[in-house]
């Protein structure tokens, strides 16, 4: 088995084990069910406060620090550097959807709408938003409760449960607030105050964090990709299509730290489908050099390239992908971010450190 399908039946297994209970194999089309006004997203037989049956689910002290299904929770700091939007608003109601993944299997999800008072990041201008998350995430949420909310932005594709509507970002996305405290999964009881400022904070140093650890940053042109099979000396040949392993050349127009000086560079990456730039396209890619020690390849050592394209905590933060309108698009800057603006900030903490 190559490595690309290895990942994809691993992937697979990994899904289908931890959301078999919200899975079905159905022939019906997607449904919504709008739970009563009384009701939270996740039913409960006991009397308990909804704050402490919210703190129970959710503050990491508490819950279970993993989901399977999501992955590690990310970071609050980058979390916030990510979200398309940032709401405070007031819960108006939660329902439950099933989602079809193919022609016949479904998802169920949860999906509320949020009545909204602030977008702390200032671009959301509508008076309500719909949101979906995975059952759960909404244990101990009320109707009329008050909540912070980081919002993702969600393309319609194959077997993306989101659909086409926002979702939230994950188990460390939602705070509930109640007497001017915020409840959530990194803060138990922090003043709201304290918690927008931090927020604040994090989005003013957007790409700082991924261009601290950055050996190289080159602006140029994707020219060529090559998949290169590093992991399976036991097989005669491997179909290309089936390679996530590749070599990326850029042609360079600059080097933003100073330091390379050629006019073309060749990197590798693991996961060829997740970089934003195929060929044609001009990108700014954050690099380091070392890729034999990194990656440590089973086979094809001395057809792998030098450098490597790095990320903090997600494959596609690594890549910016600059479009006909001089913007460069990537998970801290979705919205996109004029290229001469985000190269001056790169300099900028480059020079400061």
């Amino acid at each position: 088995m190559n490595y690309r399908m290895l990942v994809i039946v691993m992937a697979t297994a990994l899904i289908a084990g931890s959301i078999a209970a919200i899975i079905h194999i159905s022939n019906t089309s997607n449904t919504m069910i709008v739970l009563p006004p009384s009701s939270s997203s996740t039913t409960s037989t006991t009397t308990k406060d909804p704050l402490e049956l919210f703190r129970e689910s959710h503050y990491k002290e508490y819950s279970d620090p993993r989901s399977i299904s999501e992955g590690e929770p990310h970071p609050l700091d980058y979390i916030a550097r990510i979200s398309h939007h940032i709401i405070i608003g007031k819960m108006k109601v939660i329902g439950k959807l099933e989602e079809r993944l193919t022609p016949n299997v479904t998802m169920e999800m949860d999906r509320a709408t949020l009545e909204v008072e602030q977008d702390l990041i200032g671009r959301y201008k509508e008076k309500e938003i719909f949101f979906r998350t995975f059952p759960g995430r909404l244990t101990g949420v009320m109707p009329n409760d008050t909540i912070l909310v980081f919002i993702g932005k969600s393309e319609p594709e194959p077997l993306n449960p989101f659909g086409s509507d926002y979702y939230l970002m994950g188990k460390p996305g939602i705070y509930k607030i109640v007497d001017g405290k915020a409840y959530g999964y990194y803060h138990d009881g922090i003043d709201l105050e304290e918690l927008i400022r931090f927020i604040e904070k994090a989005r003013s140093e957007r790409i700082k964090e991924i261009t601290m650890k950055a050996e190289y940053i080159v602006l140029g042109r994707i020219t060529k990709i090559e998949p290169i099979n590093v992991y399976e000396p036991n097989e005669e040949s491997v179909d290309e299509k089936y390679l996530a392993t590749a070599n990326f050349t850029i042609e360079v127009e600059e080097e933003l730290t100073g330091k390379y000086k050629e006019k073309e560079m060749v990197f590798f990456f693991g996961a060829r489908d997740e970089i934003r730039c195929n060929v044609g396209y001009r990108c700014i890619v954050f690099l380091k050099y070392g890729s034999i020690e990194y990656v440590k390849p089973l086979v094809n050592k001395d057809k792998i390239a030098p450098y490597y394209l790095i990320y903090v905590h997600s494959l596609t933060n690594g890549s910016y992908k600059i479009m006909d309108d001089n913007k460069a698009y990537g998970d801290e800057f979705p919205e996109g971010i004029e290229v001469d603006m985000l190269v001056a900030k790169i300099k900028e903490y480059k020079l400061k450190n």
